[in-house]
């Protein structure tokens, strides 16, 4: 039983690592008013690790239960077909919106927020210090999901490492 998982670098800045069993579609919307498009990934099912700095472009990530603005941040969102998601936030904020639109928090870092369809969410803090972020992000880095991600990153970084000190 081989799963794979994927790691994206996104040209507006910043990667994104998408856990195995995912389905996402990428939407990209033009306003016509003030002609600047914003991009959009729909995230139907799995899970997604984001960090964006220095975005050229605006960039959410809507699921079944809400859709989060990033505005430069690292965070994890994770969902199921039954419109449950899971946002945990290691760094910046996310805005946290409803399928009504209605904002129904910032996400800080150290904040897991449970979202379920036409429910209040439910918060988690595991506190802004460097501890308290440290516990959420390790609690995610040793999950089945993302343990194989992470190994991918370091390899990435190695690889990318090696090719920028190479003389040719």
């Amino acid at each position: 039983n081989q799963t794979t998982a994927a790691a994206l670098e996104l040209l507006m800045g910043g990667r994104v690592g998408i856990s195995p069993n995912s389905e996402i579609e990428i939407i990209s919307e033009r306003n016509v008013r003030d002609a600047k498009a914003s991009k959009r990934i729909y995230l139907r099912r799995g899970g997604m690790w984001v960090k964006a700095s220095r975005l050229k472009e605006p960039l959410e990530i809507q699921t079944n239960g809400g859709v989060m603005g990033i505005k430069g941040t690292e965070f994890v969102v994770e969902t199921s077909s039954s419109s449950e998601t899971s946002v945990s936030v290691l760094e910046g904020a996310v805005e946290i919106v409803g399928t009504d639109g209605k904002v129904l928090g910032q996400a800080k870092p150290g904040d897991k927020y449970l979202l379920s369809l036409n429910a209040v969410p439910v918060v988690k803090s595991y506190g802004s210090s460097r501890e308290g972020v440290g516990t959420l992000r390790n609690e995610l880095e040793q999950s089945d999901v993302w343990s194989g991600f992470n190994e991918v990153l370091k390899l990435r970084d190695t690889l990318t490492s090696w090719s920028s000190s190479a003389q040719i």
